[in-house]
């Protein structure tokens, strides 16, 4: 992910909470 672009912060949590429910 871009690190530059604002929706990096949400994508992250996004994937956390994907890998969290994994």
């Amino acid at each position: 992910f871009d690190s530059c672009k604002p929706m990096n912060h949400m994508w992250e949590e996004y994937i956390k909470e994907l890998l969290h429910e994994k």
